[in-house]
């Protein structure tokens, strides 16, 4: 089970409405990994969460240049070739957030992190950096959305079927004629039925009961 924190104040005003954290059990969260690249050997070297991102354990392969564009997602592989180019030739610090392919086949989201350094005559002789695998983080967030999204449209269902009830039972109608009415005064004034219908059923529940029969 994940939990997803939104930043809020004391009073329970979002601070960044957009923004949030999450805390997921061990194995189910961020994977991240360092490498270096020694531009002159053109070589690499991998920390194992980099080796476990690829989908392999330490040892198994060996990487090299050509393996890791490889492993890029075919429709990512030439911006990021563009983009690491630039790192190694220009340095700076660049951050890329593409697709790669493991070695197991499967689709992995992350972020790359890379800064070329620059050694004293001002030429980028190594670039460090990071991957982070943001997969299972950006899963959760689109079930967290689409779970919401069906809530929305389930209290929107909800409204909408009180409203119909509450004119069926006043003007002894069928499902269909209640629906139609608040389509036409949604039509009327402009607004969502779903707006119109809890404007009714807010009405009709703030209606003051009626008197009592008193005995006599």
């Amino acid at each position: 089970m994940h939990k997803r924190i939104n930043m809020v104040s004391q009073d329970g005003t979002a601070l960044m409405p957009h923004s949030f954290s999450y805390i997921l059990p061990p194995g189910e969260g961020f994977v991240v990994g360092d490498f270096q690249y020694d531009v002159l050997a053109d070589a690499w070297h991998w920390s194992t969460g980099v080796y476990t991102i690829h989908g392999f354990e330490p040892g198994d392969i060996v990487p090299t240049t050509p393996l890791v564009l490889a492993h890029k997602h075919p429709n990512d592989r030439e911006a990021f070739e563009v983009l690491f180019h630039g790192v190694r030739v220009e340095g700076g610090t660049v951050v890329s957030h593409h697709r790669i392919i493991d070695g197991h086949g499967g689709t992995r989201k992350v972020v790359m992190i890379a800064e070329g350094r620059k050694d004293p005559s001002g030429n980028v002789d190594v670039v460090t950096g990071h991957f982070l695998d943001l997969t299972n983080v950006i899963e959760r967030e689109s079930s967290a959305e689409a779970d919401e999204a069906v809530a929305r449209a389930v209290e929107k269902r909800q409204f909408i079927e009180q409203a119909k009830g509450i004119l069926m039972g006043r003007f002894s109608m069928d499902s269909d004629s209640a629906f139609e009415i608040l389509v036409k005064w949604s039509q009327r004034e402009q607004r969502k039925v779903r707006d119109i219908a809890v404007d009714l059923v807010k009405r009709t529940c703030e209606k003051p009961p009626a008197p009592e029969a008193t005995e006599k």
